[in-house]
């Protein structure tokens, strides 16, 4: 298996749009510069960092939260994303898809899809946004999979081609715009000519053991069962984790315990219904999701959404 390339992200850490404490701001301007989406902090402090270089066609951003996150975005319009993990742990939901990668890999997003995306704390990640007209510029352009992974070589391929983008960048207004029209092409180019299922591309045997893997087996579990009274010897076994180890993964992956991540899949799961159904009662949604004492229910669900659940305002 090739090893990633080392970055060289010096270019791109000069232009700083954003250092900030702020959650709010750091939300707004990340839905500006990306694309509109929710966002849930699991802990920690925001310290949310933003860089980003561009040229004629594409957009480069280098994107860093000090804490957790989970992230869900409404589907996105003629343009994809490639994300290229840094440091730490990301894993991306689409259409029922998850890819979990690590540093040094790399998926691609199709537009007019909903992303789920969940981030362990620090996590770090290089994006970048190729326009829809770049990509179907290319003879034999064909649409790309919801969600796509690539294997241990193309991922080292993808980060050379992001190094010399980044040196060109680098040379502000005195870049060559041919040498910048090669590289915009180039990675367009290597997005089309490497489409394909995740499950062909991006998940290796070796792989399958990863933290990504058994966080998705985890989650799974907990969705299946949430009604229900689950013990962390339980939830260790869905993982395939003994218990030290799950709740190790828990607070790498998501700055949280493996309880403290039950409640937070049992609470949006209450939100959905509630919001869903205004018929319903407070007290068969929090039953039917797993809370027998409402009054921890109502207190849980007031410090994660600012409201009681009988209001149902819809705010996030």
């Amino acid at each position: 298996m090739l090893p990633t390339p080392a970055l060289d992200l010096a270019p791109l850490y000069r232009r700083c749009v954003l250092r900030s404490p702020a959650r709010v701001a750091s939300h707004a301007l990340m839905a500006r510069e990306l694309c509109a989406h929710d966002l849930r902090w699991r802990g920690g402090a925001a310290d949310t960092a933003l860089f980003k270089l561009q040229s004629p066609q594409l957009e480069l951003y280098g994107l860093r939260y000090g804490a957790a996150v989970e992230i869900d975005s409404v589907p996105f319009d003629d343009f994809a994303l490639v994300h290229l993990v840094l440091r730490g742990h990301t894993e991306i939901e689409v259409d029922g898809r998850m890819l979990g990668l690590r540093a040094g890999q790399a998926a691609v997003l199709a537009p007019r899809r909903r992303v789920r995306l969940r981030c362990s704390a620090g996590a770090e990640r290089l994006i970048l946004k190729l326009p829809g007209a770049l990509l179907r510029s290319h003879a034999g352009a064909q649409d790309l999979a919801p969600l796509q992974g690539w294997s241990a070589p193309l991922n080292a391929q993808w980060t050379l081609l992001l190094q010399g983008l980044l040196g060109a960048l680098d040379m502000g207004e005195q870049a060559d715009a041919g040498w910048l029209d090669h590289y915009e092409r180039t990675l367009a180019l290597f997005v089309q000519a490497h489409r394909g299922p995740a499950a062909l591309l991006g998940i290796e045997p070796a792989e399958a053991d990863s933290d990504g893997a058994r966080l998705a087996a985890l989650q799974r579990h907990m969705r299946a069962h949430l009604a229900e009274p689950l013990s962390l010897a339980a939830l260790a076994a869905a993982a395939g984790l003994g218990l030290r180890s799950l709740n190790l993964l828990c607070h790498r992956t998501l700055g949280m315990a493996p309880m403290a991540v039950l409640r937070q899949l049992r609470l949006e799961a209450a939100r959905s219904r509630l919001l869903a159904d205004p018929e319903l009662s407070v007290t068969e949604v929090a039953l039917g999701c797993g809370f027998a004492h409402l009054g921890r229910f109502a207190a849980y669900y007031r410090q994660r959404y600012g409201e009681l659940p009988g209001r149902r305002s819809g705010r996030g």
